[in-house]
């Protein structure tokens, strides 16, 4: 024996970090973490049926798709305006952005929101007579609709409404998932 006693004998122990065990718990829990996050988040955002996010909000970035935050309106006369629902039933899950545009800017702005969707690979598509006839029966008067299609598949719709009460007109972008 040494003047130390019996542990100068023994092996040195591996540092706690090293620890074949250590590290299994670790490398799970670095694993596992993220998923239960993104479960957490899933779960909040079917909680509400419909909603309406302010920009910056979780409820903003896990709910309202990139194509529709992209969105900008050159001559917007205010805040953007979001809306989006999980859909249930027959009703689809949908992303929306909605902005008010003054007349004398809505061409511009018009062919500026055009140009970004083609840019993100849409196509514009036909709407047939009778697909227009139920589309004016629900909106009532409409200054343009457009449909897009994904490449992928989806939907994107592109309304210019009047608004009651004045001049200015509404701009909505809706990108049906």
């Amino acid at each position: 024996m040494t003047e130390r006693g019996p542990q100068a004998c023994a092996p040195a122990r591996a540092r706690w970090w090293l620890r074949p065990r250590t590290v299994v718990i670790a490398v799970a829990c670095a694993v596992l973490l993220p998923v239960a996050l993104m479960w957490a988040a899933f779960l909040f955002l079917i909680s509400q049926e419909d909603y309406q996010p302010a920009p910056g909000t979780l409820t903003y970035y896990l709910g309202i798709s990139s194509l529709v935050r992209g969105v900008v309106v050159p001559g917007a006369a205010g805040a953007p305006h979001y809306y989006g629902t999980v859909g249930d039933g027959n009703k689809p899950a949908r992303s929306e952005v909605a902005y008010e545009v003054p007349p004398e800017h809505l061409e511009e702005t018009v062919a500026a929101v055009h140009a970004y969707l083609l840019r993100n690979g849409l196509h514009e598509r036909a709407v047939d007579a009778e697909g227009r006839a139920m589309v004016q029966a629900y909106y009532g008067e409409l200054v343009r609709y457009t449909e897009y299609e994904a490449p992928q598949g989806g939907l994107v719709v592109l309304i210019v409404e009047p608004l009651r009460g004045g001049p200015t007109h509404r701009l909505s972008v809706s990108d049906y998932d």
